[in-house]
């Protein structure tokens, strides 16, 4: 195990409480940024279909640091 620290995936904002992860899958500890801030999955994700999932994020950087809430995460190779 590295104690190196893992740099968060890219990811972008597809709507309210949408987000479109550069990964191809979601798990637990997976930190991803996104418009200035950095989240990490806190709870095990809910597969939805269609490559989607629910999951409680906490804002590790940014404006609102420390903030916990729910979103949907899309997985995708790209987040043009």
């Amino acid at each position: 195990m590295s104690d190196e620290p893992v740099e968060p995936v890219e990811a972008v904002r597809v709507g309210p409480g949408q987000i479109l992860l550069a990964a191809e899958r979601v798990t637990v500890d997976l930190m991803f940024a996104t418009a200035g801030q950095t989240f990490r999955i806190v709870s095990p994700p809910v597969d939805v279909g269609g490559g989607k999932y629910l999951a409680t994020l906490v804002e590790t950087a940014g404006p609102s640091e420390g903030r916990q809430l729910t979103a949907q995460l899309q997985v995708g190779r790209r987040v043009d």
